[in-house]
């Protein structure tokens, strides 16, 4: 059985509100310094990975909520913008979850 459009808008603005807050966090912790990163790199990157996979999964929550006709043109709008803005996140996301269709050619 489809949900309903209400139960598509609530899934897809509960999704929202976490990847958002997810957002936050990482962009917060792109921006500080812990005393691990003067000899590594890895939680800078992994940070950086975290962003991306919070990224994404905001764009995914709006998405699901653009199957709605009566937000769809204003959400299709955000996307663009989104998507120009971030115009690489999607390769940045496929390298980290292809890593091995990416290292072996």
């Amino acid at each position: 059985m489809k949900p309903t459009t209400a139960a598509t808008y609530e899934r897809a603005r509960r999704l929202a509100i976490l990847s958002i807050l997810a957002v936050n966090l990482q962009s917060r912790r792109s921006n500080t310094s812990e005393p691990e990163d003067t000899v590594s790199v890895f939680r800078r990157w992994s940070d950086f990975d975290f962003l991306i996979i919070a990224l994404t999964r905001s764009r995914r929550a709006v998405k699901l909520a653009a199957t709605i006709p009566e937000i769809q043109p204003v959400l299709e709008s955000a996307l663009d913008e989104f998507d120009f803005s971030l115009a690489e996140l999607k390769k940045l996301r496929d390298v980290a979850e292809q890593i091995n269709d990416y290292a072996l050619g």
